[in-house]
């Protein structure tokens, strides 16, 4: 066979990988919106509005211009997941001919001449390297859902396939062109993600490997620093600098010349692309190739990142969605810096004991105003003393929780009071790379235990979260105990795979063999490998207690080493050519490779990457506005609470005429002006604080003081309305000083009230007719926080003006700190709390569920249970839902024991008897499973007389409890002290269940669970 030949099979078996892997993800795609980013991705793309920094501009308007084909607003998720799906299996594609590539300068010695033998083994390879990345954990998460990684990785691939066609063209006329289109992509690809631009240094390396014929270790790594050098000229120099120096201009112009906003910008690209294009000029008429190819590729880099012109023009329409507001250059300076995010240091920074010494100057902050900027304040940056600094600092990171995983993580004694360089190192070691690197390379390569999110706990219940397990028994002993010791808890666990050790046999047998065959191409595929995986931990910094797992980020090095899996099985062909004819060696070690590798990762990973069904995440936000009153305001806390509630309403229409305010964001001063606006159906939200008094900088940190100025009453509560006032005074009399002479914003009480007018809030729908005489005169609180942060203090703001005009609604799952002590006069309906002027009262607050808030309003919250609220399809066993959903429906089931309860104080047993059938329907066991919460589900069925229903609950809860304990027996004595809390839970249900037992009269299972619980309480006293 001729070359040309070979190249026409490889070109038709690629596209057939391309096949198999476009309908693997298109046939396991969600129908509809997922958790995470994916709600605001999708909003984004449906009006092209502005998302999270540092934004995806080209992505945006790529799926823009596929969204103009859906016909109905419910196929929009559809053809976002199906978009991600095909940018993926393009992504196979490129994969397939990548190793094809490497494999054949392994096995054909003549391109002219290539036999049957040869051409077999390098199909074989890239067939079975592009199909274990197919079915890898990570890539197949981010292959099926509408978010940036999918495009990323298509980016990542073409341009790393591009790099070795180049190298095989290298010698023609004009191969430079190859440079120019990689440059172009890789500019492309800023608007999608910054992954893509870590496969430049590898272009640098494959350059010198192609044009010197001495290879010396000195010369690689000068290679690889001219690399790093042109990913900093990307990085810094255009995605950085560009905008910077675009803001001094602008300056110049606007304020000095009085020329319109943003002829500064235009002024600065002018002059950029005029510069490059008469240095393109010069060098095409001075011969200069090398030099002109530069210019070329700066020049289509540049306009690749031309795509930020999309997030200026949108952010100045003012979409509901505009992040960081950047109308202007200087705010997207920070949109793409991504200064809301702060910074964590690389090489040479401040360690989490670091004491702040002052702040610095950063760069100036200016508003737009009459035509010209104002300039605001400068930005601030913490100083540490030198001492406080250290080489490639680890930890940085003072959240308080985080603090003592440091200490954990690092080995750190207690009497010290900083980190050494030593305790720094094994925190990189055994964390950084040991935990969120190898762990989840572990996860693609060896096998997963389940997909519960694990922090490495070194408490016992922490062994049973989110390890990679291989299904070699003698092995994950070692691991997490015995297999059958742990499988209990993760039979009903899809993410249970068993990988055997198989593809990381094969990657490493690849890995060896390719440095043995070809040094150049090994030590290209490893340094994409590194610059992927380890270099980005390095830069990522990651501290400990992550939202959630981050492997998705480092798919570019588990791609490289799916390279070195289609390399393993040249490897295997080539021990047996020794011993048999190429031909049936090729053919043998091929189906051999393909049944241990691509074919087992497929069967072990479908159904925990099958989302085809499931509509959870869509029903999530759905019953948190249906849990709203018309024209509601409802404060959210996090990602997960936010984004299905913005995807319902941007793109789908549900429930605009709730007001989504997320109180993370609150703490600026740019999304305060933007709830100011009318969004969609709700009307602008009130605030008495105006612009200019809240700008970033200003009023950030409020504190309590009690000045001694003032006569406070301890014993009135005032006016929230006033205190507002108070705190946005500009009078020096409303301010304290701080040590470092700095002027704050103060309290003087934690005693607030809301005046209630009772005659409005009936009128107004506030409070139902029939509870008109708990309507309490104001509602009093104490704020109980002796600082608020400027969150809070909007929050007040927005209570004040609002009068009870608009409901207003917490979520459930916002946490008792946003609730600034106003809990007390919560109303829970559904899925959110809602403020009333109506005070719960001490029988109430004693008979709430663990957790709940407030009082309940059961004729509301019946009505959005029972006929309003979606359940995302859980009743299909074959529906995966994954952890944080299982997570968010236990909080469900804990909404309908909240109800319950509060039925069964009304007497109304039918209901609640229909109430938990459904719960148990709608929420089952198989897809979501029983805790220690559902005791109260099973006492309600005994109190509404359905004993029968509630013995068979207990009866399973009781099973459950004792195989918990039943496990924690089998640990050490230390790992026992280190569960305590698990083991007490599980001990306090199995007393429950005999209390509910005696109290009902069911003496034979109150006789087997005290056996039980005698004969556990045996082994835990040995």
């Amino acid at each position: 066979m001729d070359e040309k030949r070979f190249n026409f099979l490889n070109n038709i078996i690629g596209w057939v990988v391309f096949i198999i892997a476009a309908a693997v993800y298109l046939s396991t795609i969600e129908p509809t919106v997922n958790l995470w980013d994916c709600g605001e991705f999708i909003a984004g793309s449906y009006k092209l509005e502005v998302v999270h920094p540092p934004g995806a501009p080209f992505f945006l308007m790529l799926h823009r211009f596929f969204l103009l084909f859906a016909p109905n607003p419910e196929a929009v998720p559809v053809i976002m997941n199906a978009a991600s799906a095909i940018f993926s299996a393009f992504t196979i594609l490129f994969l397939f001919w990548s190793i094809s590539l490497l494999a054949r300068k392994i096995m054909v010695k003549n391109l002219k001449s290539i036999s049957q033998g040869e051409y077999i083994s390098v199909f074989a390879a890239s067939i079975v390297g592009a199909l274990a990345f197919t079915f890898s954990d990570s890539f197949w998460f981010s292959a099926v859902e509408g978010e940036v990684y999918a495009l990323s990785a298509f980016f990542t691939a073409s341009v790393f396939w591009l790099i070795l066609k180049w190298e095989r063209r290298a010698d023609q006329p004009r191969n430079l062109r190859w440079f120019i289109l990689i440059f172009f992509l890789a500019g492309i690809s800023i608007g999608v993600h910054l992954l893509s631009l870590l496969v430049i240094p590898v272009l640098a390396l494959v350059y010198y490997f192609r044009k010197y014929e001495k290879i010396t270790a000195r010369g690689v790594i000068v290679a690889f620093l001219v690399g790093m050098l042109i990913l900093m000229v990307i990085n810094v120099g255009i995605i950085k600098w560009i905008p910077a120096i675009a803001s001094k201009f602008e300056i110049l112009f606007v304020n000095s010349l009085g020329l319109p906003y943003w002829s500064g910008v235009i002024f600065t690209l002018i002059l950029i692309f005029g510069g490059l294009a008469y240095g393109i000029y010069r060098t095409t008429i001075k011969g200069k190739v090398i030099l002109n190819t530069i210019f070329i590729s700066l020049v289509v880099v540049s306009l690749g990142f031309s795509s930020y012109t999309m997030v200026a023009i949108r952010s100045n329409a003012n979409t509901p969605i505009d992040y960081s507001n950047p109308d202007n250059i200087f705010n997207m300076q920070g949109y793409i810096n991504r200064e809301q995010y702060g910074q964590r240091a690389i090489f040479y920074g401040p360690q989490f004991t670091s004491d702040i010494e002052g702040s610095a100057e950063g760069r100036k902050l200016y508003t737009k105003k009459n035509g010209k900027y104002e300039f605001l304040m400068y930005k601030r940056k913490a100083t540490y003393k030198s001492e406080d600094k250290m080489f490639f600092p680890r930890m940085s990171d003072t959240r308080g929780d985080r603090l003592d995983a440091y200490r954990t993580w690092s080995g750190m004694t207690k009497e010290q009071k900083k980190p050494t360089m030593a305790n720094n190192l094994k925190y990189f070691f055994k964390y950084q790379l040991g935990h969120m690197y190898w762990r989840y390379f572990a996860w693609n390569f060896i096998g997963r235990q389940n997909d519960y999110q694990g922090h490495g706990s070194a408490v016992a219940s922490g062994f049973l979260h989110g390890n990679w397990l291989s299904g070699i028994d003698f092995i994950d002993e070692k691991i997490v105990g015995s297999q059958e010791k742990i499988l209990y808890k993760q039979k009903i666990n899809k993410a249970n795979n068993k990988l055997y050790f198989l593809p990381f046999i094969f990657g490493l047998l690849g890995l060896f063999f390719h440095f043995k065959q070809n040094k150049k191409d090994a030590i290209t595929v490893f340094s994409f490998f590194l610059l992927t995986g380890i270099f980005l931990i390095i830069y990522q910094n990651s501290p400990p207690f992550e939202p959630r797992e981050r492997d998705y980020t480092l798919v570019g090095s588990f791609y490289a080493f799916s390279i070195w899996i289609g390399i393993g099985v040249l490897s295997i062909i080539n021990y047996l050519r020794k011993k048999m004819q190429l031909v049936p060696a090729a053919i043998v070690v091929g189906i051999i490779s393909l049944l241990a590798v691509p074919v087992l990762m497929a069967s072990q990973e479908y159904n925990d990457h099958d989302r085809s069904g499931r509509f959870t995440s869509k029903d999530y936000g759905v019953n948190y506005l249906e849990s709203c009153a018309p024209n509601a305001i409802l404060f959210t806390n996090g990602d997960n609470d936010t984004y299905p509630l913005w995807y319902v309403q941007e793109v789908e229409g549900i429930r605009s005429d709730v007001r989504v305010i997320n109180l993370q964001l609150l703490m600026t001063d740019w999304y305060v002006d933007q709830l100011r606006r009318q969004q969609n159906e709700s009307p602008p939200i009130k605030f008495s604080l105006s612009p200019d008094k809240i700008p970033e900088g200003t009023r950030d940190y409020v504190v309590y003081y009690e000045n001694p100025q003032f006569k406070i009453d301890k014993k009135r509560y005032y006016n929230i309305g006033e205190i507002v006032d108070f705190i946005g005074s500009d009078n020096p009399r409303t301010k304290v000083s701080t040590y470092s002479g700095a002027k704050l914003d103060y309290y003087p009480t934690k005693k607030f009230f809301i005046p209630v007018d009772k005659n409005y809030v009936l009128k107004n729908n506030v409070v139902r007719e029939e509870l008109k005489n708990r309507i309490v005169d104001s509602v009093s609180f104490n704020v109980g926080k002796s600082n608020m942060m400027k969150n809070s203090l909007m929050v007040l703001d927005m209570i004040a003006q609002n009068n009870w005009e608009r409901p207003i609604y917490f979520a459930i799952t916002s946490g008792m700190d946003t609730y600034l002590g106003m809990h007390n006069y919560f109303q829970q309906e559904g899925m959110t709390y809602r403020l009333v002027p109506i005070k719960r009262t001490k029988q109430e607050k004693k008979s709430a569920s663990r957790g709940q808030q407030g009082r309940v309003d059961p004729v509301i919250m019946y009505d959005n249970i029972m006929n309003k609220f979606e359940w995302g399809n859980l009743e299909d066993p074959d529906v995966y839902i994954g952890s944080v959903t299982r997570r968010h429906c236990t909080n469900y089931r804990n909404v309908f024991a909240t109800l319950g309860k509060e039925l069964i104080s009304k007497g109304e047993k039918e209901k609640v008897v229909k109430l938990l059938d459904k719960c148990l329907i709608v929420l089952p066991e198989y897809q979501v499973p029983y805790t220690i919460n559902d005791v109260q589900i099973a006492e309600l069925y005994f109190l509404a007389d359905e004993k029968e229903k509630g013995q068979e609950l207990a009866e399973r809860l009781a099973e459950l409890f004792a195989n918990n304990l039943d496990y924690f027996a089998t640990l050490s004595k230390e790992l026992q002290s280190s569960a305590d809390d698990d083991i007490r839970r599980n001990f306090y249900g199995l007393q429950v269940l005999v209390q509910l037992a005696q109290r009902f009269s069911l003496d034979e299972f109150q006789e087997n669970v005290t056996n039980e619980f005698q004969r556990l309480q045996a082994k835990y006293t040995l």
